[in-house]
């Protein structure tokens, strides 16, 4: 009831006559042999929603005004695929074109500029930058600079990249870092090859130590039993 005066007259409080809002459609609604007259309704209440609100009982009755692409109004258009001889066809057309119409008056609502923080992932802060009107144009060519190696922006920002890796690729170049370099370590001796439990740089103990002109063999058996 409620889409009735799409398809069909209406009277006014002053008890006049209100024609259909989509009159050419109201036509195959009543008087097509071979159309169902739903398939009718769908495609004018499908249509209605391109519509400004009807005004009619305000006194100011409004017709059918969406247009196609070409000039023409969507009416035409689904009236003409109608005429089709196969009716499966024809409201396979018609639902195609209500759907691209759909499309073509889809609004997208922009989001509102600004710098969001989005959380943290593992060590590093994650945020978003939304920007609109000259600071797209603006941002646009920051980026195109500094991705231009013939820029002094894209020198500058090439320049710190190349000395962070340095910097990464000669970590354990310090003097300190060099195992020649640690008096603690002997020559051809790599550092962590020592033991440090039978390890020592103090002198051996006196009765470790080779008696003057005793035999070395006697003096390894003394300490082997001293252990």
């Amino acid at each position: 009831m409620s889409d009735a005066h799409l398809l069909i007259a209406r009277r006014a409080i002053d008890g006049s006559t209100i024609a259909p809002r989509l009159a050419k459609l109201a036509q195959l609604y009543t008087g097509s042999p071979v159309l169902d007259p739903r398939t009718v309704a769908r495609a004018a209440r499908a249509l209605d929603k391109f519509e400004p609100a009807d005004t009619a009982f305000e006194g100011l009755p409004l017709d059918a005004t969406a247009t196609h692409a070409d000039g023409r109004t969507l009416e035409e258009h689904i009236v003409e695929l109608f005429q089709e001889p196969d009716l499966d066809t024809a409201q396979s057309r018609v639902s195609e074109l209500i759907a691209a119409e759909r499309l073509a008056r889809k609004t997208i609502k922009s989001p509102q500029p600004g710098f969001y923080p989005r959380g943290t992932i593992g060590e590093c802060d994650r945020y978003e930058l939304i920007v609109a009107g000259a600071q797209r144009e603006e941002i646009r060519s920051v980026l195109g600079q500094s991705n231009n190696p013939r820029t002094d922006a894209g020198k500058s920002a090439r320049g710190a990249q190349d000395a962070s890796a340095a910097q990464e690729d000669h970590t354990g170049d310090h003097p300190a870092d060099r195992p020649a370099d640690r008096p603690n370590d002997r020559p051809g001796e790599h550092p962590t090859a020592r033991d440090d439990l039978f390890s020592s740089d103090e002198p051996m103990p006196p009765w470790a130590q080779e008696p003057a002109g005793q035999p070395p063999g006697r003096s390894a058996n003394r300490l082997s039993a001293a252990r």
